[in-house]
């Protein structure tokens, strides 16, 4: 799913909850190890080859078993610990934490080049403060015995001891918008919370505001003509001709028009599986409540209201400067992956955020090339990332399951018709 996190790399963070997993190359795994692996990509029509150099870019991923991470978080924090387990990340580690009082939290142990980088994750955990501050559903920044919100580690993982970046967070209730059964309302708030960060973080200041300058992060919605280095990963799929058409629609319609678009900072990886939601009970106070705001004043569920609440956002790992469009595009590639009926996904989306923050002309008519450039990039990166860390293959083909089919479908109905479509379901919000 385009869970993303490193420069002309991949990666991906779970900062809620689900399985987990180590990173590791070709070099590190059995020939049955690598044999099932092919047979998984294979079945998804995913052509296998090895992968190239880093080019430099090394991002060895932490390996901190169990029992040492629960000395970690006792020594560093102070909590006495119940026990621990591992969340899904590509490149970082995480762990869930269970105090022996009843609270959670979130080991985040990040990868050794990234840890090089502590302007970066100050500025993301001054951020998320921030917004936590300002009502926004957002993890808490838990300060270390020394009244730091980070350190730095020595762990050894096999090589000698390496410096990895370490930061516990709260942890959110709820589950990601993914493994639920999502409807119109939902996807209006989605879209309507996207809008209100904008809004927010038009306030925030940092000394490091420099370090979301991030020109060469292959997520960068910006960087979508970057792709072209990767389609070897799509060689012999008829598909990497429809990318090659959606990277001549960017440079055509996009790169020269940028200037026209509000610039702002944005959460840069705005997916269903960094969305939390929870169910809202038929006839509670907080659904009427989103009756009275007007969250649901379009399509409802079958049920006539609400059936679940945004609860929480996470991940602010790929956050950066860039432009209102990209986090709504992204938000809406999203939830056009996990909809039945996925090309009026947009429309809903679109309606929750122009609730808070219209959009101009060419930012509209940009929208739906980015839709297309994000689908590109998440289905290419993930081509890309099964060669660099194969024993993710199953978790990396989720979107490539429904992905292509959805993307040929968006590209092949067109511009007009499509904002006609998404035109038609805002209206419904306005009635």
């Amino acid at each position: 799913m385009g869970k993303e996190n490193l420069s002309l790399g991949v990666g991906h963070d779970d900062d809620g909850g689900g399985g987990g997993g180590k990173g590791v190359t070709f070099a590190n795994k059995s020939r049955g190890e690598l044999a099932d692996t092919w047979a998984v990509a294979a079945a998804a029509g995913v052509t296998m080859q090895a992968a190239p150099q880093d080019n430099g870019h090394d991002h060895e991923k932490p390996c901190l078993g169990e029992s040492h991470a629960v000395k970690l978080v006792e020594r560093l924090y102070g909590v006495s610990v119940a026990g621990v387990s591992p969340l899904a990340s590509y490149i970082d580690q995480n762990y869930r934490v269970l105090a022996r009082d009843g609270r959670q939290f979130v080991l985040k142990v990040t990868n050794t080049r990234d840890s090089q980088r502590p302007q970066l994750l100050e500025v993301q955990m001054a951020m998320m403060r921030f917004l936590q501050e300002r009502g926004f559903p957002m993890q808490e920044v838990v300060d270390n015995v020394s009244g730091k919100i980070m350190s730095l580690e020595s762990i050894d993982c096999g090589e000698g001891e390496k410096e990895f970046n370490v930061r516990l967070l709260t942890y959110l209730p709820g589950v990601p918008l993914s493994r639920v059964l999502a409807d119109g309302s939902l996807y209006y708030q989605v879209g309507k919370l996207a809008a209100s960060i904008h809004q927010a973080l038009e306030q925030f200041e940092h000394p490091f505001l420099h370090s979301l300058q991030r020109d060469d992060f292959i997520w960068n919605l910006s960087n979508t003509h970057l792709l072209e280095s990767y389609l070897f990963a799509l060689d012999g799929d008829p598909n990497q001709g429809l990318v090659r058409e959606v990277i001549a629609k960017f440079r055509e319609e996009i790169q020269p028009n940028l200037h026209k678009f509000t610039r702002c900072i944005i959460h840069g990886d705005f997916n269903d599986d960094n969305i939390l939601v929870q169910e809202v009970a038929a006839g509670s106070e907080q659904q009427q409540g989103q009756q009275q705001q007007g969250q649901q004043q379009g399509p409802k569920s079958a049920e006539g209201a609400p059936r679940h609440r945004v609860s929480g956002i996470v991940d602010l790992n790929s956050m950066m400067f860039g432009y209102h469009v990209y986090d709504l595009a992204m938000a809406i590639m999203y939830m056009m992956v996990e909809s039945g009926e996925a090309m009026e996904a947009g429309g809903h989306v679109l309606a929750g955020y122009e609730s808070v923050q219209p959009l101009t002309e060419d930012e509209r008519r940009a929208v739906y090339f980015l839709v297309a450039c994000r689908f590109c990039q998440s289905l290419v990166m993930a081509r890309y990332t099964i060669l660099r860390y194969p024993q993710n293959a199953d978790y990396l083909l989720i979107t490539a399951r429904t992905g292509w089919v959805k993307l040929r479908e968006l590209w092949t109905r067109g511009l007009e018709d499509m904002q006609r479509l998404w035109s038609d379901v805002a209206a419904r919000y306005r009635n």
